[in-house]
């Protein structure tokens, strides 16, 4: 990353070759392309690509304007901040062909004009690429005074009835769930290709001691032989507690893990007391220099945006409703807070279900798994995410002046001649010829749609509900009954 020189202080908050496509005619010679107005002060966002190349900036629902926000008569103040009005914020979208975000990522310019912000800040994007949280378990190993007597001996159960419960009758009928080789914790991935180990709870291990020998004749110099009877006691000697030892910033992905050298960073704030102008150069690197052992990156770590999260009431539009609607960026900044149901806390248990084998009876009942999920999807977390890249203009107080958030949108298709219009709306995924969010073929069958974004990932794994007023709801929690995961379970 390009650093200003005129950084006063950095606070941390929070926690190869090229390839180029054709650009319509239209979108070069177009006054927004790079070129802003000076006549008033505002905030500014340009990017710093290949002219030759797909990158064209604009502002959210107009294609053709330039990604400014201009300072209103009588300044930004905070005072009059609000993440929804379009005086203080102002939502950009830096539209760009699949092929050459991926193999060329993205340079931009933050620019501001003197005498506006004293401070300035940076939010790249940041998701979670697996689910994290708090593994809650218990286990009970059983022991033997002779492990001749049971096959129970020296194995580990995920439950056990002590007798007040429904299951009665012999000590088998007390343990339930399966009998496993060693306990393990739900959000630790260090033994798969993933890596990381993202799970900060406990497994408590209660060692049972089995009943096994039965004084079968009362003589005290006669060896007690196994029991055969069908009732066997079963006593807690020992109870030993273990951390699981993971760090949920482990499972952080995004710009903003290479950005930061601390993990537990979300935001650069930047001096500028003496009100100079800002100039400031951010560089994300390209998905194709990343790969890993989970397989190779690809544009959902660089392309924030999707239709999905694009407001909550047409997160799936169509073409006879509102599919030309553009998002609302300010429901994508309450995403990850109350704004949204349910209320999200570290207490946040979700539906994580399995299946448990009665052994009293047979029979599979569903019960909730032991351990508590601090997230629900890559952008809905306990911990702080950014599903777009946020440049905030800041005044002494720490406070928010104004705010320009970028979307990067990538395109499966090159721009038609009217590519200016369709960059107004949310998606043309339902449209008769599709270019953003193509399902069709060319000629000769091949797939327009060649590197996975977030609505791709979306799409495939019914992620979102794709109801009217409800559409920011995750429905595929990880692990449901008949679901799969919403999480890419990769490095990105």
């Amino acid at each position: 990353m390009k650093h200003s020189k005129k950084l006063l202080m950095m606070f941390i908050v929070g926690l190869v070759a090229g390839c180029t496509e054709e650009v319509a005619e239209e979108l070069k010679n177009s006054k927004s392309s790079q070129t802003s107005t000076t006549e008033t002060k505002s905030l500014r966002l340009k990017h710093d690509m290949d002219k030759n190349m797909s990158f064209y900036l604009h502002q959210g629902g107009a294609g053709d304007q330039p990604c400014e926000l201009k300072e209103p008569t009588g300044g930004f103040d905070a005072d009059d901040y609000t993440r929804s009005s379009s005086v203080y914020t102002q939502d950009c979208v830096l539209e760009v062909q699949e092929l050459d975000l991926y193999h060329n990522g993205a340079k931009f310019t933050f620019e501001a004009s003197a005498d506006m912000c004293e401070y300035y800040s940076y939010t790249p994007l940041r998701f979670f690429e697996q689910p994290v949280g708090d593994t809650q378990k218990t286990v009970y190993e059983i022991t033997c005074e002779d492990d001749q007597c049971s096959t129970l001996c020296g194995t580990t159960w995920e439950e056990f009835d002590d007798g007040s419960g429904p299951n009665t009758g012999s000590t088998t009928a007390h343990l339930g769930g399966q009998i496993i080789e060693a306990p393990t914790c739900n959000f630790d991935y260090s033994t798969t290709p993933y890596g990381e180990n993202c799970d900060e709870g406990t497994i408590t291990t209660i060692t049972l001691e089995l009943d096994d020998l039965w004084d079968h004749d009362t003589d005290p110099t006669t060896e007690d032989v196994c029991r055969t009877g069908p009732t066997f006691d079963a006593v807690a000697v020992d109870s030993i507690e273990t951390d699981c030892g993971g760090d949920h910033l482990n499972c952080i992905g995004g710009p903003a893990k290479d950005f930061f050298s601390e993990g537990n960073a979300t935001t650069r704030i930047y001096g500028n007391l003496d009100l100079s102008a800002i100039s400031e150069s951010f560089e994300i690197a390209a998905p194709t220099s990343r790969d890993f052992a989970t397989g190779p990156s690809d544009n959902r770590y660089i392309a924030s945006f999707s239709r999905f999260m694009a407001n909550e009431n047409t997160c799936e539009p169509d073409s006879t409703d509102d599919w030309t609607t553009f998002f609302e960026g300010d429901n994508i900044e309450q995403f990850n807070t109350t704004a949204y149901s349910p209320v999200l806390s570290k207490t946040l248990s979700l539906n994580r279900l399995g299946s448990e084998q009665n052994l009293a009876s047979g029979s599979a009942n569903i019960r909730e798994r032991d351990a508590v999920s601090w997230t629900e999807n890559p952008f809905r977390s306990v911990y702080s995410t950014s599903a777009y890249y946020s440049f905030k203009c800041l005044d002494a107080a720490y406070d928010v002046k104004a705010q320009i958030r970028l979307h990067i949108r990538e395109w499966d298709r090159k721009y038609p001649t009217n590519a200016e219009t369709i960059m107004q709306y949310i998606s043309d995924y339902d449209a008769l010829t599709q270019y953003i969010d193509s399902s069709q073929s060319n000629i000769d069958g091949t797939p327009w749609n060649d590197i996975t974004d977030w609505d791709d990932f979306f799409d495939a794994n019914s992620v979102f509900d794709t109801t009217p007023g409800a559409c920011l709801e995750t429905v595929n929690y990880f692990e449901a009954v008949g679901g799969s995961s919403p999480f890419p379970g990769q490095k990105l």
